[in-house]
């Protein structure tokens, strides 16, 4: 009787199992385009892959010679050839946009400027074309990096989940803030560092008393010296975060809803209305010295004008007017020669005048563009979240008009649809809530335009845009929350890592419920860094996540190798089928038990027969797939 384990079994005969949790053709593998834009897309149609994510390092100029490998080196043969190669192959392709874009708000080391949002916009249209020349439609994934923020503010007070970058963080977070003008970041708010603040007299409901010039009464105190000396001060007391927060609500009381401030901006517009005050006091200090100065100056014009007529009259006799002349018809502080004719001594100090006139007026009108800049900057600062977020969905829901215009171009069967990606917890976008976000509002905006520019229906835009701008999520980059995740006080390890992948896996099944997610990466990591370890080597949740995912009908996903020897990048690919319940094919056999990888990777001991192929060092490393060593087809 034939023993259907030894090497000679057919693979025809194998067992079919369907016990598995996604079908081998429903799990890709990405790869980096290389100056060989063919090579890497054959190795993994080799390997068995049946979806392609074709991915690119390069941006801006790219150079074959340099590795800096963008959409656009690949020309339009090499495009067809992708093209043509994956649909022999029966491979479907999918795109990831350049990994060097530092997101879509614009964030650049100058603060936000539109210069960098659009370069980096430009960068996800070329991706675009690619992918409907190479793809013809799916998945564009564009890394959502938009800028920094603290972690401790990311979760509901009452959500029982809370995420820490630092145990004090709580506590002294910088709290950015943008002037909208520029895009300046302003890094001045810090939750720790507290402010003085001016005490005002009140009257006795507790209101501050206001004086004659619509200004608080400031209090005044008095301070004993070292010396016993005494001398008064206004008085001032010191500000908390708490107090900020207690200040913002009072004067978001009388505001409209589309008005309302948050305790940062409270906290800078404090700093700046402080300095406003002493550019007011300052202004007011120079209207004075205008005002007295001009009264100066019209006396000795009455002065000059009068002693001129006296001069004419005395006619040769008006040397004798100089002993005449006395000085109390001068400015007490202007210092003037003795000697000269009344005229000649008062026309001097008409000419003193006139130059101290213009020099407080230019400084008047210095300390007016001053303050005029302090308002209209307080006016300007706005929460850098509120400022980016809203430049951020912008450029998305461009890039989502570019994908739909670009398919219709085509002829696409396929949506092609622009992907946005969250990738470390530091960033906006990261957390799932988030994404949510970036796509919503993307969405909204798309659908925007959509009717004021295309006439489309309300209903129909809506759908345009939901099918043109999805998620990508990598529950890799989502396990990496996991090290800025606190445990409960008495919880262990194990528990605490419980309610984390519970955390996770309810935030996913909110992004389904809303329709966000479009396209899956499936990477592991052990919640520290995105290491792009082999699926079911790290700790993140991959089983549970990819049967929400399926459950909710997202089945697009490819494993993302990484951190495998690059001869054995092929154990991404391979590792994501046996942790989706895949046997080795060919080696099972009806009525018999079914193998598993364990069963025979790495396991040629203790068999009768050697093993009938060449795996993993045994095989021929790339410098040596080709003439004159090997031609690289298979032996049948």
């Amino acid at each position: 009787m034939a023993d259907f384990d030894q090497g000679y079994y057919h693979s025809m005969d194998r067992e079919y199992r369907n016990d598995a949790l996604m079908p081998i053709k429903d799990i890709g593998v990405s790869i980096m385009a290389t100056k060989d834009a063919l090579q890497p897309l054959v190795a993994k149609i080799r390997e068995g892959a049946s979806k392609v994510e074709i991915g690119f390092l390069g941006a801006g100029k790219g150079s074959i010679f340099s590795g800096n490998i963008n959409p656009e080196s690949i020309d339009k043969e090499q495009r067809e050839a992708i093209r043509l190669l994956a649909k022999v192959n029966k491979v479907e392709l999918s795109t990831h946009a350049t990994v060097a874009t530092g997101g879509f708000a614009g964030l650049s080391n100058r603060g936000f400027d539109d210069g960098t949002r659009i370069a980096n916009l430009n960068e996800i249209k070329r991706a675009i074309e690619f992918a409907a020349d190479t793809a013809q439609g799916g998945a564009v994934t564009m890394h959502a990096q938009e800028f920094p923020r603290p972690l401790f503010n990311i979760e509901g007070k009452d959500s029982g989940v809370k995420f820490l970058a630092h145990p004090s963080e709580s506590e002294d977070a910088v709290l950015p803030l943008v002037d909208a003008r520029t895009g300046e970041i302003i890094q001045s708010v810090r939750k720790n560092l507290k402010i003085q603040m001016p005490v005002y007299e009140t009257d006795a409901d507790g209101k501050p008393i206001v004086n004659k010039f619509g200004n608080y009464v400031p209090k005044i105190e008095e301070v004993k010296d070292k010396d016993g000396s005494v001398h008064h001060l206004f008085k001032t007391e010191e500000w908390d975060w708490k107090k900020i927060e207690e200040e913002t609500a009072r004067r978001n009381a009388s505001l409209a809803k589309d008005k309302q401030l948050k305790p940062e901006q409270v906290y800078h517009v404090l700093q700046a209305e402080a300095s406003l005050k002493t550019a007011k006091g300052e202004e007011i200090e120079l209207m004075k010295d205008y005002d007295l100065m001009k009264e100066r100056r019209e006396r000795v014009v009455e002065a000059l004008e009068k002693w001129k007529a006296v001069e004419d009259a005395a006619g040769s006799n008006k040397e004798r007017l100089k002993d005449d002349f006395r000085d109390d018809e001068l400015p007490r502080d202007l210092v003037l020669p003795k000697q000269g004719l009344p005229t000649e001594r008062l026309q001097r100090a008409k000419e003193i005048l006139d130059r101290q006139l213009a020099s407080i007026e230019q400084k008047g009108i210095a300390q007016r563009e001053r303050i005029r800049d302090f308002e209209k900057t307080m006016d300007n600062i706005k929460p850098l979240s509120d400022f980016a977020v809203e430049k951020s969905t912008d450029s998305i829901a461009r890039v989502g008009m570019y994908a739909y215009d670009v398919e219709k171009q085509k002829g696409l069967k396929k949506d092609l649809f622009v992907a946005p990606e969250g990738i470390f917890p530091d960033r906006y976008g990261s957390h799932p809530q988030e994404l949510k976000n970036l796509i919503i509002e993307s969405r909204r905006k798309m659908a925007e335009t959509l009717q004021k520019e295309r006439g489309m229906s309300e209903s129909a835009a809506r759908d345009v845009a939901e099918r043109h701008i999805k998620a990508t999520v990598d529950v890799g980059h989502v396990n990496v929350w996991r090290k800025y995740f606190q445990q409960n006080p008495g919880e262990s390890i194990d528990q605490a890592n419980k309610r984390f992948n519970n955390w996770l896996l309810s935030e996913m099944k909110d992004l389904n419920k809303s329709k966000i997610i479009g396209h899956l990466h499936i990477s592991d990591n052990f919640g520290y860094e995105d290491e792009h370890l082999t699926p079911g080597q790290g700790s993140a949740p991959i089983k549970e996540f990819v049967k929400l995912m399926k459950e909710a009908g997202v089945t697009d996903m490819v494993v993302e190798p990484g951190a495998q020897d690059p001869a054995k990048q092929y154990e991404a690919l391979y590792g994501g089928w046996k942790l989706f319940g895949h046997s080795i094919y060919g080696v099972s056999a009806p009525g018999k038990k079914s193998l598993n990888w364990g069963d025979i990777q790495h396991n040629y001991f203790g068999q009768n027969n050697p093993p009938y192929f060449l795996f993993g060092e045994l095989a021929l490393s790339e410098e040596y797939r080709g003439s004159p060593f090997w031609s690289g087809l298979g032996l049948e």
